[in-house]
């Protein structure tokens, strides 16, 4: 692996990292579209909700739960993750800008 030129941005090639790849996708179809059914389920859970239903479900409380612990600590993991090769590839300040940019945008 080749050092990095900060004043004329990095020289090496950059190589595609598979598992992080599918990783993020994995996450993100679980994550973005399972937000919604996360939440919709919540009323049937046996932990205190804003709304309530007469009948609850241990299997669903088991499975929210699980998901609660694991699902945000899983997408800051992601992010770190390509923010850590994002930073390979470029300088700091490179990548700062681009972040910037994508949140004005």
């Amino acid at each position: 692996m080749k050092a990095c030129n900060c004043q004329n941005g990095p020289t090496r090639t950059p190589q595609r990292q598979v598992g992080a790849a599918a990783l993020s996708r994995l996450a993100a179809r679980a994550g973005n579209p399972g937000g919604f059914p996360f939440h919709a389920v919540q009323p049937f859970s046996l932990v205190d909700w804003v709304i309530m239903n007469a009948e609850r479900s241990l299997v669903v409380t088991a499975l929210t739960g699980f998901l609660f612990t694991w699902g945000m600590p899983l997408f800051f993991l992601i992010a770190g993750i390509g923010s850590w090769f994002a930073l390979r590839r470029r300088t700091g300040r490179q990548y700062a800008s681009e972040r910037l940019k994508r949140l004005l945008s």
